[in-house]
């Protein structure tokens, strides 16, 4: 969900990241693309709650590390 934010920090020629990274919300695009049934936006506290993930101190990088991971957990299985 932050990979907009970096490549807007840091532009296109610096990579500070592995390249081959993916990104959490291209993955709950693809997902719902396929399945249909999207939530009411592709906020990472929405698609979470979606998903039944505890959002407890959304916005805060604890919290939020923990519902990327869980979300890209659960639609890996499911690629």
């Amino acid at each position: 969900f932050d990979l907009p934010r970096l490549k807007a920090m840091f532009g296109e020629s610096f990579c500070p990241w592995d390249p081959r990274v993916r990104d959490v919300l291209q993955l709950a695009l693809f997902h719902f693309d396929r399945v249909g049934n999207p939530p009411e936006n592709f906020k990472l506290s929405t698609v979470a709650a979606y998903f039944r993930f505890d959002t407890t101190g959304a916005h805060g990088a604890l919290a939020d590390a923990r519902m990327c991971a869980q979300i890209h957990h659960h639609l890996q299985e499911r690629v």
